[in-house]
């Protein structure tokens, strides 16, 4: 350790892949998960002096550098869209757009294609799925939004009227 933030020599390294859908906070605490695994497993060795230490490259490692809110822009493409609503999942504050007056929180969305796919404006519903998951048109293409909250809370009659093919999220 050096007085930087994750500047310090490496003394033992690990790769692990990163989920499709894996949030950030899943992937924090499954890292957190396989450095303390990787910490047990080269204890003995670190104590004893063992283990060659090797710099980092200049300029460190540390992520800590997104928007502490993200307010979706439909007009994005869909592949970063999903990947900020990623990052921003909760237990954090998720990402959000706006449907009329309610904001709509947004913790985890997927590419979809859909059959009758045509040029839409940005933030537009396209479908609405029995299950109350729905279809939003991005720049490129659609998401479907998997696990989503709105505030205010909206009564079954309320929620049939806003979340309803074309309506537009902004």
């Amino acid at each position: 350790m050096d007085a930087g933030i994750d500047t310090g020599d490496i003394l033992a390294q690990r790769m692990h892949p990163i989920g499709e859908d894996e949030t950030g906070h899943e992937l924090y605490r499954r890292s957190m998960k396989l450095c303390s695994e990787l910490l047990i497993e080269n204890f003995d060795k670190i104590v004893q002096g063992e283990l060659k230490a090797w710099p980092q490259p200049p300029g460190g490692s540390y992520y800590n550098r997104l928007e502490r809110q993200y307010r979706i822009d439909w007009h994005a493409p869909r592949r970063l869209i999903r990947n900020q609503v990623r990052v921003h999942a909760k237990p954090y504050f998720p990402a959000y757009s706006f449907l009329f007056n309610k904001c709509v929180l947004i913790n985890r969305v997927k590419e979809i294609d859909l059959a009758d796919d045509k040029a839409q404006a940005a933030g537009v519903i396209r479908a609405v799925f029995d299950d109350g998951r729905f279809a939003v048109s991005c720049v490129d293409g659609c998401l479907r939004v998997e696990e989503y909250e709105v505030f205010p809370a909206l009564g079954a009659e309320e929620k049939r009227l806003h979340i309803r093919v074309g309506n537009r999220l902004s």
